[in-house]
C-alpha cells in the first residue's frame, strides 16, 4: 500500500486517493416541461371544482327556486306594483276611479263558501260601462276546516299537525264495512286548486289486511278543493295550514270585480 509523508506532522499515512467528482444528472428539458404542464391542469381542475362547490353551496337549482318563488312570496310586500298613480284624464263625471284600496273583514261569503279573515287590497281601481275593475287585486283568507270536510263526505274531520301537515280522519265504507281511516300529508297549490295528497294513511285495527285496505282508502282522504265565487281573474297563488283551517292568498291583474247592473 503506498505510503506519504505528512509534510507537517513527518508521520507516514495511507495515502489519499482523489474521489471522482460526482456527476450530476440533468434531465432532459421536455419531461420537464410536461410535468410542468401537468401540474397546471391540475391546478386549474382544483380551482375550477372549488368554484362548483362554491356555487351550489349558495344557489339552488331551477327547480326549487322556482317552487320556492311560487309559495313563499305571495305575501311579499315587494310584489305589489309600484309606481305613482292619477286617474284617467277622460275620468267620466259619473264614474269612480280608486288609488290604493285595502279591506280587512272578519267573514266573507262567496258562492256559499266562507272566508274568514279576510285581507285585501287592489290597485287602480275604476268603474265603468262594463263594472268595477282593478289593474291588481290580492285576497288573503282562511277556508275552514268544517267547509273542506263537509266536501269529502260525512264523517270526515279535518285538523292540523305541527305547523305544516293536516290530517284528515274519516270513516269510510271497504268490502261493505265501515273502517276508521287516518291520513296526513301538507298542502299545496297544483293548477289553482288546494290539494292535499297524503303521505302517511293507516287504517284503524285493520291487522293484516292494512296493507290492502291503506291502498284502498287513499283515494277516500285525498283533499282537492276550489275556492269558487270570487271574481274571475283571482288565481290561488299560495296556501298554508293555519289553526281553524287553510290559509289561502288570491291574486289577480286586470280583475272585474262587479258586472255592470
Amino acid at each position: 500500500m503506498p505510503v506519504e509523508l505528512d509534510e507537517g506532522t513527518g508521520e507516514s499515512g495511507p495515502s489519499r486517493e482523489e474521489s471522482p467528482t460526482p456527476h450530476r444528472f440533468r434531465r432532459p428539458w421536455r419531461p420537464r416541461l410536461v410535468d410542468a404542464g401537468l401540474g397546471a391542469l391540475a391546478m386549474l381542475v382544483v380551482v375550477l371544482l372549488a368554484g362548483w362547490l362554491f356555487w351550489t353551496s349558495v344557489s339552488t337549482p331551477v327547480r326549487d327556486a322556482t317552487r320556492s318563488s311560487s309559495t313563499s312570496s305571495a305575501n311579499d310586500p315587494s310584489r305589489v306594483p309600484q309606481g305613482e298613480l292619477a286617474p284617467p284624464a277622460d275620468l267620466p263625471e259619473d264614474q269612480l276611479w280608486l288609488g290604493n284600496v285595502s279591506l280587512s273583514s272578519r267573514s266573507l261569503v262567496a258562492a256559499a263558501t266562507p272566508l274568514q279573515d279576510v285581507q285585501g287590497s287592489g290597485r287602480n281601481i275604476i268603474s265603468g260601462p262594463d263594472g268595477i275593475s282593478a289593474e291588481w287585486v290580492r285576497l288573503t283568507g282562511t277556508v275552514p276546516f268544517d267547509v273542506v270536510a263537509a266536501e269529502m263526505g260525512p264523517d270526515t274531520a279535518l285538523e292540523r299537525v305541527g305547523q305544516s301537515e293536516v290530517r284528515v280522519l274519516r270513516t269510510i265504507e271497504l268490502l261493505g264495512r265501515n273502517i276508521e281511516a287516518v291520513a296526513t300529508g301538507t298542502v299545496d297549490v297544483v293548477d289553482g286548486r288546494l290539494v292535499m295528497e297524503p303521505t302517511n294513511v293507516r287504517i284503524i285495527g285493520a291487522g293484516f289486511l292494512d296493507g290492502v285496505l291503506t291502498d284502498l282508502a287513499k283515494r277516500y282522504v285525498n283533499i282537492e278543493h276550489e275556492i269558487e265565487g270570487l271574481p274571475e281573474g283571482l288565481v290561488l297563488q299560495h296556501v298554508s295550514i293555519g289553526r281553524g283551517g287553510f290559509r289561502a292568498t288570491l291574486e289577480g291583474t286586470d280583475v272585474l270585480l262587479t258586472d255592470a247592473p
